[in-house]
């Protein structure tokens, strides 16, 4: 029994390590697309377009950024050193951030996406955390709603707290 407690626990160390490896071998490419990105947005010669595009690049390679270090705060939570670092935050700008991002994907779907909030919504939460979570329930309703649909999110502060919806609507499909 200790013998197959030990193997365990070795596997364990090795899958935190693994995960760890890739996790910080993943930042460096990233940062090489990331330098040339940022270098070029602050080129005055560009069409709209061309900086739009490359905002859509510098911030999904961030957004991937983010998801690495989110692997690694996994491993945190796996070996019990996660800390939250919990801030005041304007609800409406951090979502209008997400909506920013994923409307791309949405349109990819032909589905309209949008956020419902007030624009002094306030409330203190980790945000790196709940980013994490609510792009997961977004990129998910894209996902799973059909073309022509629509998704929209609702945050709203119900007695001290903030809470969120989300709510998806597809076209009726004809007999």
């Amino acid at each position: 029994m200790e013998e197959a407690y030990a193997k365990l626990k070795e596997l364990d160390r090795a899958k935190t390590e693994f995960f760890a490896n890739v996790s910080h071998e993943l930042r460096t490419p990233l940062t090489l697309i990331l330098a040339p990105v940022e270098s070029l947005l602050k080129e005055n010669e560009l069409k709209p377009h061309q900086v739009k595009n490359l905002n859509v690049i510098c911030t999904n390679a961030l957004r991937l950024l983010k998801l690495i270090n989110q692997l690694l705060d996994l491993i945190k939570i796996d070996v019990g050193k996660l800390e939250l670092h919990l801030s005041h935050v304007n609800v409406y700008h951090f979502l209008k951030e997400v909506e920013d991002s994923m409307s791309a994907l949405a349109e990819q779907k032909n589905l309209k996406l949008s956020f419902q909030c007030e624009e002094s919504l306030q409330a203190e939460f980790d945000r790196d955390q709940i980013e994490k979570v609510i792009f997961k329930l977004v990129y998910n309703a894209v996902k799973f709603t059909h073309p022509g649909g629509s998704i929209e999110v609702i945050a709203r502060q119900v007695d001290e707290e903030v809470t969120t919806e989300e709510e998806k609507r597809t076209p009726s499909t004809p007999l």
